[in-house]
């Protein structure tokens, strides 16, 4: 696969890629991804790979990529690191490191240890208009968003929304008319 057909390709053909070449083949092509296609690529990898193929990574670039994945996968690679991972936490941003640490806190195979920090929620009175509009300012690099949840006034957890409800409904109702309510919700 030529490097420009590279970029043409989605980051999982590109992580399936680089699963069958051996380290040296990996490094080289991985040096022609930028840092977007490569924190794709690797999200993308098999669990196994993801690890060994962070280790193969100068730590500048190996913290870099990590910084910049959802908090939740990063944790994951993180955790199975075989090497000391303090390292490359203490070469990311402060924010990046302090979600990390924080999943890391959880035990593999909890709720805590397969969720995510980075979500969207609003207040249950915010109409579906204002709900979409802070869905539209969320910044690009954003993971995706399937459901947005509702909180009360306390934020306390009170109920779902899926983007289909709220494509579908009239933007002046409250979120609190079409939100679903029961629920079923863990501890970390």
């Amino acid at each position: 696969v030529t490097h420009k057909r590279l970029d043409e390709l989605h980051p999982a053909d590109v992580a399936d890629i680089l699963e069958q070449l051996d380290p040296q083949q990996r490094a080289n092509v991985f040096q022609h991804l930028d840092d977007a296609q490569a924190t794709e690529a690797i999200s993308e990898m098999d669990d196994e790979y993801q690890a060994d193929f962070i280790e193969d990574l100068d730590d500048a670039r190996a913290a870099g990529l990590l910084g910049s994945m959802d908090p939740d996968d990063a944790a994951d690679i993180v955790r199975d690191l075989s090497y000391e991972a303090e390292t490359l936490l203490r070469l990311m941003g402060v924010e990046d490191a302090t979600e990390i640490r924080r999943l890391l806190g959880y035990k593999d195979g909890t709720a805590g240890g397969m969720m995510t920090t980075q979500f969207v929620a609003v207040k249950a009175d915010n109409t579906v208009g204002e709900t979409i509009e802070v869905l539209r300012e969320l910044p690009e690099d954003h993971p995706t968003v399937h459901y947005v949840y509702v909180l009360d006034e306390y934020d306390e957890f009170e109920g779902v929304l899926s983007l289909r409800t709220l494509v579908l409904t009239d933007d002046a109702r409250p979120v609190r008319d079409v939100m679903f309510d029961d629920v079923i919700s863990a501890t970390p």
